[in-house]
């Protein structure tokens, strides 16, 4: 289940992929948003928490990375709504 926080001049949403236990890290991918100095959103970012090796452990942890990676691009899409023009080189 993401995690959707909303703060003053940031949003971000933590989709977890492995939840923490006794002998593994916490991996999520998380999806961030913050508000320039204008008051306008800029673009999101998709970045990682936690350890992500070269390699993958199972066909699980695949499956649940991609199924995280879509949710992530759901919540990217969602988030570049409130983007302006200008910011995406349309010279508006």
């Amino acid at each position: 289940m993401p995690i959707i926080a909303n703060e003053t001049k940031t949003r971000k949403v933590v989709i977890p992929i492995r939840y923490p236990t006794e002998s593994r890290k916490q991996i999520a991918i998380i999806v961030a948003q913050s508000q320039n100095v204008m008051g306008h959103w800029v673009v999101p970012i998709i970045t990682f928490e936690g350890p992500l090796g070269p390699f993958l452990e199972s066909g699980r942890f695949a499956r649940d990375l991609g199924m995280a990676f879509i949710v992530a691009s759901y919540f990217y899409d969602q988030m570049m709504l409130s983007v302006k023009n200008d910011y995406l080189g349309n010279g508006v």
